[in-house]
């Protein structure tokens, strides 16, 4: 049998022998091949020395793990003994091989860096690695910055083979994760530092104090109150990562359970990286808190000493209530955060949006019959809704028995930045921008069009607004408790039609709805606009 110089052939493993001076060789053959061909007692045997990983193995482990042995041909021995016998192949067992044998693609491993060196060819760098499986020598050509020195133990995932079984690596998630940490600005030293009215210190999102993993209960609900504490109020930090007296745990060993919630829906699916941590956070904040919630949050990551990872979350004041779950209101007081219950709520609300609670109505301004009241006046349309989900626009009031509301649109609110606003038993608010609706919807003044607008739930009330304002909804709660719920109209969009049901603004745990404010943004004295206000009949 002839064979090519520099390639690799299959050989069927036969035997293993240890010679005298203590060396181990396997003993091969080629596609079944026993004997010299006119040489019957002549063995045809290939032999290639063991790998020292390899030499302790049994030749019924050998014949079970690699019955097939890929060998590279680097030379001929010469003639024997000038016989006319074949000349043999000096052989060597193919790295690729071995390294097929004992890796997987997909698979992370642990190398050790043996240094960093300079491709001949190329001129690229890399880092000389030694695996800790069979010790061969690998190299790892890096996309990034990455600050390793000899000796340090690195975990790289094997994504493909190249040419001679060489391997394509990559980082690990766990040292991609640490070369994101080395390249982030160094953090602040809080030590000795107290948690106060706009500082919080959290070790981590994921422990509990006890040390059991709970990250619905830290992140989700611990570190979610404290930033709704922070919104309700003066806004604020939580530190990530810091213990009480300010000296640094790290958020580390946090990270392998970020997908360990029972409650995201995107479970499973967040990175090992900062932009999957982040990514965590946010969407939390956006199911605990609401989506309003999200954008008054900023989210850092710092590198504290021994490369431990820190986050600071800076949380902006809302003009709106923050609650979690959308009914437990916290506010800061100090250095603790504080739930607020019933009505200490309502003084919170009042405090807060500067109005008073119950709300007090003009007589002539819910008045649909007889002489017009000062408030169409200075209408330029009227807007009708019957009890049968009848509409029409025209330019006085209807005076009917079957009318449920009679609303006039002033030049203001005709404008691109008036809102018309529907509010429903079901707490669902329709938020729309008259003009469009007039001009959409009525062609013919005085015409009533069927079907005009959403009768499938109640419509309480009404009230007429600018963008710039904020609605504030009064509840009463199945326990009987007094609630309420404020909402900046610019957060909404306007719709174009009377007939969709609106959004939800309103938690479920309601029992009835008592009452619909208004309140200027730009107010001096955040006046309630009572005149804007009404209810059906």
């Amino acid at each position: 049998m002839k064979f090519d110089l520099n390639k690799s052939y299959k050989f069927d493993f036969n035997r293993k022998v240890i010679d005298k001076n203590g060396y181990t060789y396997f003993y091969l053959k080629y596609e079944g091949a026993a004997t010299v061909p006119g040489y019957e007692n002549a063995v045809l045997e290939y032999r290639v020395k063991a790998p020292d990983f390899l030499k302790d193995w049994t030749e019924e482990e050998i014949r079970e793990k690699m019955p097939k042995i890929d060998c590279f041909v680097s030379g001929y021995y010469p003639d024997l003994h000038n016989k006319g016998l074949p000349s043999f192949p000096y052989l060597i067992i193919d790295c690729g091989f071995v390294r097929r044998l004992f890796f997987e693609v997909g698979q992370t491993y642990l190398f050790t860096v043996e240094g960093k060196e300079t491709d001949s060819n190329t001129g690229s760098e890399y880092f000389s690695l030694s695996d800790e499986a069979i010790h061969y020598r690998h190299r790892y050509y890096p996309q990034k910055d990455i600050l390793w020195n000899s000796g340090d133990k690195v975990e790289l995932r094997v994504e493909g083979f190249l040419d001679k079984g060489h391997f394509k690596l990559s980082l690990s998630t766990k040292e991609n994760l640490k070369a994101e940490i080395t390249r982030l600005e160094p953090a602040e030293d809080l030590l000795g530092k107290r948690e106060n009215e706009s500082l919080e210190f959290k070790s981590s999102f994921v422990y509990t104090p006890e040390g059991k993993v709970d990250i619905d209960g830290q992140l989700g609900h611990e570190i979610m109150a404290q930033l709704a504490g922070f919104m309700n109020v003066a806004g604020g930090i939580v530190c990530l990562g810091y213990k009480d007296d300010g000296s640094v745990r790290g958020l580390n060993e946090d990270i392998p359970f970020l997908n360990t919630s029972k409650i995201d829906k995107y479970n499973g699916q967040y990175k090992e990286t900062l932009g999957g941590i982040e990514l965590k956070i946010r969407n939390m904040i956006k199911y605990k808190l609401g989506a309003d919630a999200d954008p008054l949050v900023q989210v850092e990551f710092y590198r504290a000493q021994n490369d431990r990872l820190v986050c600071l979350l800076k949380a902006s004041p809302s003009h709106n209530n923050i609650y979690v779950d959308r009914d437990e209101m916290y506010v800061r007081a100090g250095n603790i955060c504080r739930r607020l219950l019933g009505d200490e709520r309502i003084r919170f609300d009042q405090n807060k949006h500067g109005f008073k609670n119950p709300i007090v109505l003009d007589e002539n301004i819910i008045k649909t019959d007889g002489e017009a009241s000062p408030k169409y006046r200075s209408a330029v349309k009227v807007l009708t809704l019957y009890k049968n989900g009848d509409t029409s626009s025209q330019s006085s009031e209807v005076k009917s028995s079957d009318v449920l509301f009679n609303i006039p649109l002033t030049e203001e609110l005709m404008s691109e930045k008036g809102r018309l606003v529907f509010l429903y038993e079901d707490g669902y608010v329709n938020i729309m921008e008259p003009a469009k609706v007039i001009k959409k919807k009525f062609t013919d003044e005085w015409k009533r069009y069927s079907n005009g607008f959403n009768t499938k739930a109640n419509l309480l009330k009404y009230c007429v607004c600018t963008v710039d304002d904020t609605l504030c909804v009064y509840t009463e709660k199945k326990n009987g408790q007094s609630d309420v719920e404020s909402f900046e109209v610019a957060n909404y969009k306007a719709n174009e039609s009377m007939q969709t049901p609106g959004k939800r603004i309103l938690k479920k745990e309601y029992s009835k709805i008592i009452d619909i404010q208004v309140v200027h943004k730009d107010s001096a004295k955040r006046k309630l606009v009572s005149c804007a206000i009404n209810d059906a009949a």
